[in-house]
């Protein structure tokens, strides 16, 4: 697939984004933003090496578009019925492999929440500091989250960000302590205080459930750096109340 043209990227940030922000599409605003979806739909244009195996079902950028509004239609939708939602029958490509169909549900879900799975460092329902553990000795304490079979996206992403059970209510609850008390404390933490004095090295990372993943062996401090991405959502949902629910959010 090539890069998108300027049409096609303003239809892109109107599906995703809203119609507002579409203006902005072939600007500085999302230059950053591109430069991750390319790398995530069409990465044989982005100076990655590609080779694919499978016929891919995600022909253009409006097919990706199509994934997406799927899911914002019915956030509740499983996996399988996604994919065979998205995948059109009539083409040579619809019994596609499990992997090509996890690429499909992958590309969707990156493109819209700059979410990728599965993670074998990452410890779902912490949004501070995370240590992760040596693999060889602390494996069952990892999670790997993965949206596959008959689990609904909601289900998904609900267990990604550890929501929806008594446990994680609590967990929310000293969490929100948690912030409220760095929030007070925010002027002291600085990046070049973590770096210069701790001897932390801060990387970015294009994975939002990473943010903030703490390892403790290599002294890593991983960042979601893409900032106009996160304003994208904000202004998008500036209207919306506080207290909606995921289902509430997801839909558009």
């Amino acid at each position: 697939m090539l890069q998108p043209t300027d049409a096609e990227r303003h239809e892109i940030i109107k599906a995703i984004f809203g119609e507002n922000l579409a203006e902005y599409a072939n600007g500085p605003r999302f230059k950053a933003y591109f430069k991750h979806y390319c790398s995530v739909v069409c990465p044989s244009t982005s100076g990655d090496a590609v080779l694919e195996l499978d016929t891919p079902v995600l022909k253009t950028h409006a097919d990706v578009l199509n994934c997406v509004k799927t899911i914002f239609r019915d956030p509740t939708i499983s996996f399988n019925l996604f994919v065979a939602q998205a995948v059109d029958t009539n083409s040579p490509s619809a019994t596609c492999s499990l992997r090509e169909k996890e690429r499909i549900a992958k590309v969707a879900v990156d493109v819209v929440f700059a979410i990728s799975w599965a993670l074998r460092d990452y410890h779902p329902g912490t949004s501070c500091l995370t240590t992760t553990a040596d693999s060889s000795s602390h494996h069952h304490h990892r999670s790997i989250i993965k949206w596959e079979g008959d689990v609904s996206f909601l289900r998904f992403i609900e267990d990604a960000f550890n929501v929806g059970s008594p446990q994680s209510t609590q967990a929310s609850d000293l969490q929100q302590l948690r912030q409220l008390e760095m929030m007070k404390r925010k002027t002291s933490i600085k990046a070049w205080k973590l770096s210069k004095r701790y001897g932390i090295k801060i990387r970015g990372t294009d994975n939002l459930l990473e943010h903030l993943a703490f390892d403790i062996k290599t002294m890593t401090l991983k960042v979601f750096y893409h900032v106009s991405f996160l304003r994208a959502h904000l202004h998008k949902s500036k209207q919306e109340p506080l207290d909606l629910n995921f289902e509430q959010s997801l839909k558009r």
